[in-house]
């Protein structure tokens, strides 16, 4: 008789061990304290008399339960603080107003005829001639300006907000491209800035942008931050 009930426990606690684990398996880490502590519970209950649940075995048990509880305390804090880094670095880029930047950022904009302002910088010491595509949405090309020969360093350029043809273009987004040919013929290093100070932080799509005139600048973009220069009134 003793001997067909540890049988029947035994299938018992087959039965529930073998459910708790299609749930852990169907469910994942969602409930692996529930899991474990019906499991335990399972088996207080269903231990064989003759042969009750030693208490070192229980302390293992009630001791894996604790680690369990620690690492999911430990997970929760974990995703707490990285929540917590990544809110803080959103609100980094309102350090950002005020300030002068130069950006990687290519665009130039049009409003009401005027023009924001376009950099580049040569990258390679020596005179180089320096052609800029102004390129629209689409993708052509609707004017191209030269420069004089110029050396390394960083350079601002004016768009009239004209085409290759004199007319005038319309309000709109606008990016530019920038070569660089030395006296050999060859390409020199040279690449499209944005510059200006911050005004206003915008947000699209829960994603910030620095605002530079007309002008959405990515803050991953950026390549230097300095204090505007102060004018001067004798």
């Amino acid at each position: 008789m003793a001997i067909n009930n540890i049988i029947a426990n035994d299938n018992a606690i087959n039965q529930i061990l073998s459910g708790n684990n299609t749930k852990i398996e169907q469910k994942g880490k969602e409930l692996g304290r529930d899991a474990f502590l019906t499991m335990l519970v399972a088996q207080l209950q269903h231990q064989d008399p003759l042969n009750p649940l030693e208490g070192t075995d229980f302390a293992v048990q009630l001791s894996q339960f604790s680690s369990l509880e620690q690492t999911i305390t430990s997970n929760k804090n974990l995703k707490a603080i990285l929540e917590a880094l990544e809110n803080q670095g959103k609100d980094n880029v309102l350090d950002y107003i005020g300030k002068q930047i130069e950006s990687k950022d290519n665009t130039i904009t049009i409003k009401n005829g005027e023009v924001t302002k376009g950099f580049y910088t040569l990258e390679e010491k020596g005179p180089a001639t320096v052609m800029i595509s102004i390129i629209n949405a689409t993708g052509n090309e609707v004017k191209r300006i030269y420069s004089d020969q110029k050396d390394s360093g960083t350079y601002q350029f004016k768009w009239n907000g004209r085409d290759n043809n004199n007319n005038a273009i319309s309000d709109g987004s606008y990016h530019f491209e920038v070569k660089a040919v030395n006296n050999s013929g060859a390409f020199v290093p040279v690449k499209a800035t944005t510059n200006g100070i911050v005004k206003d932080i915008i947000y699209q799509n829960s994603i910030p942008y620095l605002k530079i005139g007309d002008n959405l600048v990515d803050p991953n973009t950026v390549i230097k931050v300095s204090l505007p220069l102060k004018s001067v009134t004798e």
